[in-house]
């Protein structure tokens, strides 16, 4: 029979797991909160970025360092431990225009990012008039695609067609000083709208659930005045950082904007042509606000459809392939 562990070591085992516990578990509870030991080994709260690449092999770095390459099945890259303060986060795919942003890691908090990632190499197919492929005498007749997406240009010829997940609807009440009637369109819960030749953008969902290019002041974007939904002016070009719900600027031209509408699948970018191009422009305006081209021609249009970019180049029609 095993002799009992002597009282004296007893207690010298209670006393050290007590140790443990007094030391370890208010550790255990500031490092689930966010702290970590700095250069002084003092306790300083840090926070993190979470970038959700939608490509494969897409290399993220946060400053000059490389954190991750996304993979196929795992694409969501969390950073943690980092110091508040600014850093630059860029998603590069060789496959795909670099994308870029300066964000501000505040104590305690993640700063969630979604690249929007645009090929280099854009195909365009154009959807012939007629086709003879499935009839056996091989006599041309007029294709059904090229039919359907020709009335999407018909029947909006000043503005773009609505999309399977959007809705348009006119605006009662246009911004002060506006002059011209236009349409909204909505995709989730975000509004974009075009006046004369600046377009808006209004976060419609919960303050607390917005995303932070939609709440206060933008350093260095160059953002109009704080429109409320009413249309009237919210005082000057500062915002209040508790309010998300007011009314930001997305885009500003020097050239008329014929078109308008969300990029596919996405409510944090959109697409619009510019003279003889069509192009891909993100919401959020925070530096550097990422702008890529889609296609080049003669006074090009376009429509999105069933999360399908459609052009109109002439009398041409085509579809653009948004994957490499």
């Amino acid at each position: 029979m095993p002799k009992p562990i002597p009282y004296k070591f007893r207690l010298i085992y209670f006393l050290i797991f007590a140790l443990f516990f007094v030391i370890g578990f208010p550790i255990l509870v500031f490092y689930s909160a966010g702290y970590s030991v700095d250069e002084t080994l003092g306790l300083s709260i840090r926070g993190g970025i979470y970038v959700s690449t939608p490509e494969p092999n897409t290399s993220v770095f946060v400053g000059n360092e490389l954190k991750s390459v996304s993979g196929f099945f795992k694409r969501e890259i969390l950073v943690g431990k980092l110091k508040p303060g600014q850093y630059l986060v860029l998603a590069a795919n060789d496959d795909f225009w670099p994308w870029a942003k300066l964000v501000e890691v505040e104590r305690g908090e993640v700063e969630s990012l979604f690249p929007l990632l645009v090929p280099k190499v854009i195909q365009a197919e154009e959807i012939k008039k007629t086709d003879s492929s499935s009839r056996i005498d091989s006599s041309p007749h007029e294709n059904s695609m090229y039919k359907e997406v020709l009335a999407l240009f018909l029947e909006m010829a000043t503005s773009t067609a609505t999309t399977k997940n959007s809705a348009k609807s006119p605006i009662t009440t246009a911004p002060k000083n506006a002059t011209t009637t236009f349409e909204t369109i909505t995709r989730k819960n975000v509004k974009i709208w075009l006046d004369g030749d600046t377009i808006y953008g209004q976060w419609l969902g919960d303050n607390d659930e917005a995303p932070k290019y939609y709440c206060g002041s933008i350093v260095g974007s160059g953002a109009g005045p704080n429109i409320g939904s009413d249309g009237n002016s919210r005082g000057g070009f500062g915002r209040n950082l508790n309010d998300c719900t007011g009314s930001v600027l997305v885009f500003r031209s020097t050239a008329p904007i014929r078109t308008f509408d969300f990029y596919p699948s996405r409510d944090d970018a959109i697409i619009l042509t510019l003279d003889d191009e069509v192009y891909a422009v993100e919401i959020d305006r925070r530096t550097y606000q990422n702008f890529y081209p889609l296609y080049r021609g003669q006074m090009p249009d376009f429509r999105v459809s069933r999360n399908q970019v459609y052009i109109k180049d002439g009398d041409k029609l085509l579809t653009l392939n948004l994957e490499p």
